[in-house]
C-alpha cells in the first residue's frame, strides 16, 4: 500500500533513525568481486560485460538479500527515495529505459507520484518481483529508491556499480548475520566503511 512521507519519517524517527544522518552511518557493502559494472550493461561505464553477464550478477545478489530477509524473517519492507526528492535519476532519455518504464507503472500502480518520497509499504515476500525490479532500477542508475526494514532498524540502498549498501542501527548483529549468509555466493564479497561514489 502506498504510505506517505511524513508517515515514512515519523517510522524512521521512531526507531532512532534520522534521515538526514543516514548517508554518514557506518555501513556494509555487498558487491561481486569479479566484474566493476556502472549502471549496468548499456552504460558504458565501468565493466563492459554482456546483458546475461549482468543479469546473472544481479540474480545472485537479488538471492543474498532474499536470504537475508528470510532469516531475519522479515514481514515490512518500505520502498521509498529516501536519500532523494524524487524516484528516479535525471538523464537524457531515461524515460525510453525499459527498467524505467516497468518502474513507473509499479508507481502508477500504487498511485504514487515519481516526483514525491512517498513510498509503497509491501511485504517483501509476498512481492518479490517488485522488490527486484527496483533493485534492477538501483544498478542500472536509473532508480534513487531505499529499502526500509523497521523491524530490524536497516535501510538497504541497490547502488550503481551493483552493490548492496546495508545502513543498519545495529551493525554487529547485521554484519554478524551477513557473514553467515555471504560464504554461499561465491562471487559475492562484503566491504565496510565510507560509501564507494
Amino acid at each position: 500500500m502506498k504510505i506517505i512521507f511524513q508517515n515514512i519519517n515519523k517510522e524512521l524517527k521512531k526507531i532512532g533513525l534520522i534521515l538526514n544522518d543516514i548517508q554518514e552511518m557506518p555501513f556494509i557493502e555487498i558487491y561481486n568481486k569479479n566484474h566493476d559494472w556502472d549502471g549496468g550493461y548499456e552504460s558504458g561505464h565501468g565493466y563492459d560485460g554482456a546483458r546475461e553477464e549482468f543479469y546473472s550478477d544481479l540474480n545472485e545478489e537479488f538471492d543474498f538479500l532474499m536470504q537475508f530477509i528470510t532469516i531475519n524473517n522479515l514481514k515490512k519492507c518500505i520502498l521509498a527515495p529516501l536519500h532523494s526528492y524524487k524516484y528516479f535519476e535525471e538523464w537524457s532519455d531515461i524515460s525510453k529505459n525499459d527498467i524505467y518504464q516497468i518502474l513507473n507503472n509499479i508507481l502508477k500502480n500504487y498511485h504514487i507520484n515519481k516526483q514525491t518520497q512517498c513510498g509503497i509499504d509491501l511485504n517483501p515476500n509476498e512481492n518479490k518481483v517488485i522488490l527486484k525490479r527496483f533493485v534492477e532500477g538501483g544498478f542500472r542508475y536509473i532508480s534513487t529508491v531505499s529499502f526500509f526494514f523497521p523491524e530490524i532498524k536497516l535501510i538497504v540502498q541497490p547502488w550503481h556499480h551493483l552493490n548492496l549498501l546495508f545502513f543498519p542501527l545495529d551493525y554487529k548483529n547485521i554484519l554478524f548475520i551477513i557473514n553467515q549468509i555471504i560464504g554461499k555466493y561465491d562471487n559475492l564479497v562484503i566491504y565496510e566503511g565510507d560509501k564507494r561514489a
